[in-house]
C-alpha cells in the first residue's frame, strides 16, 4: 500500500513529464500484479488522510485506455479497470 501511495503522489506532481508516464506504468504494474489489497489500499489512505490519492487513482483509470508498454490492449483494460474502480 505504500509503495502505491507514493507512486500516486509522485505521478500527482509529475504527471505531464516522462517520469509522470513512468509512474503511470509502475501504477498499473502494482494493481495488474493482484498482490495489492483494494481494501487494505483504501484503510490506509483513510488512516493516513490521504484521499486525495484515491481521487488521482480514479482519475488515472478513467483516462487511460491502454498500457503497450504492459501488453494490456483496450479490451483487456477496460476489463481489469471496470473491477479496479468498482472495488474503490
Amino acid at each position: 500500500e505504500t509503495l502505491l501511495a507514493l507512486k500516486l503522489a509522485a505521478y500527482k506532481e509529475r504527471k505531464a513529464s516522462l517520469k509522470g508516464k513512468k509512474d503511470l506504468i509502475d501504477i498499473i504494474s502494482l494493481l495488474y500484479g493482484g498482490r495489492l489489497s483494494l481494501s487494505s489500499f483504501r484503510e490506509y489512505l483513510a488512516r493516513y488522510s490521504l484521499s486525495s490519492l484515491r481521487a488521482e487513482l480514479i482519475g488515472i483509470l478513467q483516462s487511460t485506455y491502454e498500457l503497450k508498454e504492459l501488453d494490456l490492449d483496450r479490451k483487456e483494460f477496460a476489463d481489469f479497470k471496470k473491477l479496479l474502480l468498482a472495488a474503490l
